[in-house]
């Protein structure tokens, strides 16, 4: 940056080093060097306890080493910066390690420009001594420093250590990447200095002065590499050794610090102390606040490089891989392989390779070695190789400054201990690549290529390691040429790399391969690109030998005999080794001599072939082969190449049906006719002609009439029939008839076959394939069955039924394309739905209604389909049955049904009738002769048709005897049909109404009934039960009319009665109406006093005994019209009797609900007390004793019987 913007000073101040003149001691280094507590050279001193500004980059922490118990307080003050902003902003982050607490979130702190030189607390640690915060876990605590973006404060950070007696703690803050702002006003009044301290993770402890610095956002790095390629890897992460421009190239390749590109993590960074490093800190692994691990205060310990493995790619080899471990040390180290270990020298010319890499603490590193010497020859496994790691210098280090406009005091160097009991410090640097990009003017020279060497103890300057860079005040650089990227005159245009190291001796290991049985593996092949060859031709082959082998193969003789018999007369030309003309004879052999182990040798000739070519068997064959002194006779593989001096068997087949019709039927005679002929230049000998008759429709058939050239033959054609030699121009025929099976086996409706004719030596030769068309078929039969949900054999509405659709070809030839469609047309399927699809029990897409495409059926083969139905509910309208048929069809089948599935539903017609009759015109009374309008009206509410319904009305009452029926109407269409019988209305669907009408005519007079009209109408179907209508009851006006006589029986022949006789009496009613009479009681209450006292006995109504009393009255329930019901008694008179009249008188009665009372004739009879004498008239001459007459007299209006006493007279 420019240095006239630098206005104030930034003072850094340091913790104090308590711990007086310090040794660092080891096994290894008897005699340790002092470690200096002075502080930072000259110049301003700083004070304790301050560490300067960190910025954002990469690394931007401070770390500190704190024990319990002790006290810490953080604070910044902030210088000010003229020019800039007047308010700055950082942020900060205080980690810590597990278990305490702490730790704070991510804190801002501003600093204002009325701020200047005022101390700002942070994190809450109070920075007094008074009230600082005490440590409550011992490790590695981590301060994160960031500054808000485009702000550059000036600032002191102090962080403040006490132990627990309050004394100032020093040495144990660290960083790994620091960034600082080390300046001064005025180049010419060179008042700030820096001291810093190194400590490497292999030991080693450094400590820099830098003198009279000017540098904003200045960078102090260090590792053991610097500034290196940007590619890691062990031999790509070298140091440059030298200072570069940024954006510039060395040789075309990037050079930067190891921090800034892929190398940063190829080896340990060194950590960055503020105060010489405290004797206190513990050694060893720990852990970071944010859980990764980190090295403390590390011990140098010997060096050993004993620990180098090797492992080849295979045991035929020298290469494989290295892997070098370097126990305590970190760096650069030499790797030496001798391949002439016995030379006693290391030699790049003669082959050995040195190679420099770079060994991360604590990690192998490894080296892939391909087997070579250094000039690129193939190190057998029979040579001795040893492979040495060489430390010759240790505690690298680098001090990489980044962004440093001037150094303008130099910089003080001290190396604090090491290995070797004779200490040096040397400090090295190149600016030559920075000065060969630069046009630098007299007067702004920078160092180059220096060493200053031998400098011991505490080193006041290196007053010539010092540069400028600034295009204002001294120097105005002129670049020519232009930069090409990013290129400036200031510090941040540069990386500044000043190193060293402890040069050490005899630090080394080594390890020895050992030679291996070595033997020479010789192979080869050949190879041509003739495919053919013809009399005259000239072909080439090549032959490749290799020796895969791990020793040199000597004299070694390569060969071809071109022994085939079609090589007679042929020349050799163009005979070549690796390209170079030979003039040997390859086919006795040629001597290659020395074949290297690995490596390869081919040759390569022409033969051209005599014409004609000699006699062979059509197949130029040959095999080439190489042999040395130690190995035997290897052959190549053989190259086969046909020739055109061989048979050429041509072959014909022809097949002609018994009937001629080119069809072939089961049972049928085939002639097959098999002609061969040999057309080439050669005999084919042991021709074997077969003719396999492998199609299926061949299945079953014999043959006969075997022929060779017209003569019969025992011999096979299926297994072959043997021609024992077809010499050239020659044909041979052969015919055998073939006798079909019946039926015909499966197939593919043609039956085809074709012979065949092998010679040895030359493939196979067919004749064409002869077809014939079958009268093979496809047949399908299918079957398809149904399961309903619930197994109960019947379909509801909302259940599933599963469809099982198997077709099976009982045919003998395939069904092509075979579709299988239900299309699911019963009414009832109306708003169903399909799923579950599958072909042999595998799911499927598609659609069975629109077809499922299950491709071929073989002869023999089945295939199943299955898919459910859904029914809604409820189901639709139909006839009660769901059925449903499935159909195949293809290519070469007419369409195939399978049976009809047929299941009830639960759906059913469901008639409801209506019946009315219209009386409104005879004042609702039903009398004789009126006529009366019925109508019968009925409705299907059921979800499926009433088929065959027959409605009919008998009329049975009583009262239409004698009716007429006239008007009869279907749906107001006359009708000759017949109500009483039955009218036959077809089917009623669902929903429909059959509406009938009919007037009756009653007669006169009315029928006799019951006083009223009643009748039901019903309807009777195919596939419902009978429904009948409501009654129509309509009343009439007919009445019963009873009628009533009575009679009497007495035991006296003139007709009195006197006490104590039994007296029979007859009551006859007869209901003379047109309606019955009801709950008729007939009473005689015998009310003459003549009575008293009577027995009434017998008492029967139409001649069954009754226990009823007529004085009380008999029930004789309904008298229906001209109906009668006849009641007698017996009525025994007391045996005094009453005093009367003279006469016993009675007379009966009837009564019903409908009945007025209705009274019988009066029964008389007279009662004799005394016997009355009658004189009679006596002829003849004997006298009688006595004649007794009775005369019964009936009178009108009542029966009156009297009783005639004749006595004899003498």
């Amino acid at each position: 940056m420019p240095i006239k913007l630098l206005t104030a000073l930034l003072t850094m101040t340091f913790i104090t080093f308590n711990m007086g003149a310090e040794v660092l001691a080891t096994d290894a280094n008897p005699n340790p060097v002092e470690v200096s507590n002075e502080r930072a050279g000259k110049g301003t001193t700083r004070n304790s306890g301050t560490v300067n500004q960190i910025d954002n980059f990469s690394n931007g922490t401070v770390y500190m080493y704190l024990k319990k118990g002790e006290k810490i307080s953080i604070s910044t003050q902030y210088n000010g910066y003229n020019g800039y902003k007047d308010t700055y902003t950082w942020f900060y982050q205080f980690d810590v390690p597990s278990g305490s607490n702490l730790s704070k979130p991510k804190t801002t702190v501003t600093h204002t420009r009325a701020q200047v030189n005022t101390q700002k607390i942070l994190y809450d640690l109070v920075g007094t001594n008074a009230n600082q915060v005490v440590v409550d876990v011992e490790g590695i605590y981590a301060l994160n420093i960031e500054r808000a973006a485009g702000e550059d404060p000036i600032y002191n950070l102090k962080i403040d250590i006490r132990d627990t007696s309050n004394k100032v703690v020093s040495g144990r803050i660290w960083s790994e990447d620091l960034i600082t702002y080390p300046t001064w006003s005025d180049i010419n009044n060179n008042t700030e200095n820096m001291a810093l301290w190194y400590q490497s993770v292999d030991g080693y402890i450094y400590k820099a002065e830098y003198n009279n610095i000017n540098g904003m956002w200045s960078r102090f790095y260090s590792d053991g590499i610097g500034v290196t390629t940007d590619t890691p890897g062990n031999e790509k992460c070298l140091p440059l050794y030298g200072s570069v421009r940024k954006g510039e190239t060395v040789n075309n390749v990037a050079y930067k610090p190891s921090y800034a590109n892929d190398c940063k993590n190829s080896v340990e960074k060194n950590k960055i102390f503020i105060d010489a490093p405290a004797m206190d800190i513990p050694t060893g692994e720990f852990s970071l606040p944010n859980g990764e691990m980190t090295w403390l205060n590390p011990q140098l310990k010997k060096i050993d490089v004993s620990k180098i493995t090797f492992t080849p790619d295979s045991d035929l080899k020298h290469s494989g891989e290295f892997q070098i471990t370097i126990d305590n040390f970190q760096g650069q180290f030499e790797f030496v392989i001798d391949v002439n270990p016995n030379d006693g020298e290391i030699s790049v010319t003669k082959g050995d390779i040195v190679k420099q890499l770079i060994f991360k603490y604590g990690e192998p590193t490894t080296f892939y070695w391909d087997g070579n010497d250094a000039n690129g020859k193939k190190v057998t496994v029979n040579n001795k190789v040893v492979a040495r790691a060489e430390v010759k210098k240790a505690g690298e280090i680098h001090f990489i400054l980044d962004d440093v406009e001037v150094l303008g005091g130099g910089m003080s160097f001290t190396r604090l201990n090491g290995h070797e009991s004779s200490q040096s410090n040397v400090v090295y640097w190149d600016d030559s690549i920075i000065k060969n990009m630069l046009n630098t003017p007299t007067g702004c020279d920078i160092p180059i290529n220096q060493a200053i060497t031998n400098l011991t103890g505490d080193i006041s300057y290196i007053k010539d390691r010092k540069w400028q860079f600034d295009n204002v005040n001294v120097c105005s650089y002129n670049l020519n040429p232009a930069p090409t990227a990013n290129i400036e005159s200031f510090g941040d245009g540069n990386y500044i790399d000043t190193w060293s190291y402890e040069k050490l001796n005899n630090v080394n290991g080594e390890y020895i391969i050992e030679p291996r049985l070595a033997t020479p593996i010789l192979s080869g092949s050949k190879a041509t690109s003739a495919a053919s060859v013809a009399g005259g031709d000239t072909i080439s082959y090549t032959l490749t030998y290799a020796n895969i082998g791990n020793l040199d193969a000597e004299n070694v003789i390569v060969r071809d005999s071109l022994s085939d018999s079609e090589f007679n007369g042929s020349t050799i030309s163009n005979l070549k080794i690796d390209g170079v003309a030979n003039s040997g004879d390859i086919r006795s052999g040629i001597n290659i001599g020395t074949l290297e182990a690995q490596s390869t040798v081919t040759i390569t000739f022409d033969v051209r072939f005599a014409n004609p070519l000699p006699a062979g068997n059509g197949l130029l064959n040959n095999t080439a082969s190489i042999k040395s002194d130690t190995t035997p006779e290897v052959p190549t593989n053989e190259v086969e190449i046909p020739t055109n001096a061989a048979p050429i068997i041509q072959g014909e087949k022809i097949a002609t049906d018994a009937n001629d019709n080119g069809v072939v039927e089961a049972g049928e005679v085939i002639q097959y006719t098999i002609i061969y002929t040999n057309s080439g230049n050669l005999s084919a000998k042991n021709v074997l002609v077969q003719d396999g008759l492998d199609d299926s429709e061949f299945n079953g058939s014999t043959i006969s009439n075997t022929k060779v050239n017209g003569v019969a033959t025992n011999a096979d054609i299926q297994t072959g029939i043997t021609i024992d030699e077809l010499h050239v121009g020659e044909t041979v025929t052969i015919t055998f008839d073939v006798l079909l099976q019946n039926p015909l086996p499966a197939g593919d409706g043609l039956l085809a076959n074709t012979a065949t004719a092998k010679v040895p030596g030359i493939p196979e030769v067919p004749t064409n394939t002869v077809e014939l068309s079958t009268d093979a078929a496809p047949h399908l039969v299918g079957e398809k069955t149904a399961v309903d949900e619930n197994n109960d054999g019947k379909i509801a509405g909302g259940e599933t039924v599963q469809y099982t659709i198997k077709y099976t070809n009982f045919g003998n030839l395939a069904a092509n394309n075979i579709v299988i469609q239900d299309p699911l047309i019963d009414a009832e399927f109306l708003g169903t739905s399909t799923s579950n699809l599958t072909v042999n029990g595998l799911p499927v897409s598609g659609d069975i209604k629109s077809g499922v495409n299950v491709g071929t059926l073989a002869p023999g083969a089945s295939v199943e389909i299955t898919f459910d139905v859904l029914f809604p509910s409820p189901l639709a309208n139909g006839d009660g049955k769901i059925f449903n048929v499935a159909i195949a069809s293809g290519d070469n089948i007419s369409d195939t049904p399978t049976n009809i599935v047929e299941m009830p539903t639960d759906a059913a017609p469901e008639l409801i009738g209506i019946k009315q009759a219209d009386v409104s015109a005879t004042n609702n009374v039903v009398s004789a002769g009126t006529t009366i309008n019925y109508s019968i009206r009925y409705t299907n509410i059921g979800n499926m048709a009433a088929t065959g319904v027959i409605i009919s009305d008998t009329l049975s009452d009583s009262e239409f005897i004698g009716a007429t029926i006239e008007n009869t109407t279907i749906n107001g269409v006359a009708t000759t049909s017949d109500i009483r019988t039955g009218i036959d209305v077809g089917d009623i669907s669902s929903g429909e109404v059959v509406t009938i009408t009919f007037n009756i005519r009653f007669s006169t007079p009315l029928g006799a009934g019951d006083g009223v009209v009643k009748n039901t109408a019903s309807a009777q179907g195919t596939n419902m039960k009978e429904v009948q209508t409501n009654e129509v009851i309509l009343p009439t006006d007919a009445a019963p009319q009873l009628i009533g006589s009575k009679s009497i029986n007495v035991p006296r022949v003139d007709g009195t009665v006197v006490a104590g006789d039994v007296v029979s009496y007859t009551v006859k009613y007869t209901n003379i109406g047109n309606l019955t009479a009801e709950n008729v009681v007939i009473t005689d209450s015998l009310g003459d006093s003549e009575f008293e006292n009577a027995r009434i006995v017998n008492t029967r109504i139409n001649g069954i005994e009754t226990s009823e009393l007529i004085q009380s009255g008999i029930h004789v329930g309904a008298i229906a019209p001209q109906a009668s019901v006849v009641i007698t008694f017996d009525v025994i008179l007391a045996d005094s009797l009453p005093e009367g009249d003279g006469k016993l008188s009675n007379i009966a009665q009837a009564e019903g609900t409908n009945v007025e009372i209705t009274e019988t004739n009066k029964v008389e009879v007279v009662i004799t007390v005394d016997s009355e004498e009658v004189t009679l008239p006596v002829t003849g001459s004997n006298p009688i004793e006595a004649i007794i007459m009775a005369v019964p007299v009936i009178l009108t209006g009542g029966l009156v019987i009297a009783w005639l006493r004749k006595k004899n007279s003498y």
